[in-house]
């Protein structure tokens, strides 16, 4: 299915000053699932589509989801792939082999499906997660001599004081200002983004932010 960056035309973005930029793809570098944008707001995208065979696509994108399905934990929540992978290598099979596939702190567990994965099965505090990924890190830095980094970006108040060995952006505190948790839709995800979104829109609240579930 190529990536996306093969069908980028341009972006459209607010910059900081309220000004509406259209930047080309020509002119944004893009690296491994990442676009490197200015500072602003993405506004929206053109993409420029090639045609095909309607049935080979859809056998392909079938495929695809069927593959995710037998290989991810999608009916659990979680945030998706913890760690980048290393040049030729999977951290997935760095934390198999350190053993640690199904490890667990509180309701914070190494996916048994991935190992690359951390899945919520219960009622897991962001504390939990923080502490796996440490754990996490140290095993496979001594089996492997890997320094595994993180392809999440950890955000909020959770990581102070928590979070040495953990290589995070610290960010100013976010404002009390609404916020929307976006869930469901009509992808064959519908499910895991409600049970996500839900969770997430309900960790808010707990914090005191004044949240909405759309």
């Amino acid at each position: 299915l190529g990536e996306m960056k093969e069908s980028v035309k341009a972006v459209r973005m607010v910059d900081p000053r309220g000004r509406v930029v259209d930047i080309p793809a020509a002119d944004i570098p893009f690296s491994y699932r990442r676009a490197h944008l200015p500072r602003g707001i993405v506004a929206g995208v053109w993409v420029q589509l090639r045609p095909g065979d309607h049935d080979r696509i859809e056998k392909t994108v079938k495929e695809y989801l069927q593959y995710r399905k037998n290989t991810q934990p999608l009916t659990l929540p979680s945030a998706g792939c913890v760690f980048k992978n290393p040049p030729q290598d999977s951290a997935g099979r760095l934390v198999d082999a350190a053993g640690l596939k199904g490890a667990r702190i509180g309701d914070a567990q190494v996916s048994e499906k991935h190992a690359n994965f951390m899945v919520n099965v219960g009622h897991a505090r962001a504390a939990d997660v923080l502490a796996l990924i440490r754990k996490v890190r140290a095993a496979v830095k001594k089996v492997s001599g890997v320094k595994l980094e993180l392809e999440l970006k950890v955000v909020g108040e959770a990581w102070r004081g928590s979070m040495k060995g953990v290589d995070v952006t610290e960010r100013k505190p976010l404002t009390r200002s609404k916020i929307g948790v976006l869930m469901g839709g009509q992808s064959s995800e519908r499910e895991v983004s409600l049970k996500t979104g839900e969770a997430v829109y309900r960790s808010l609240v707990r914090s005191g932010y004044d949240a909405v579930a759309i």
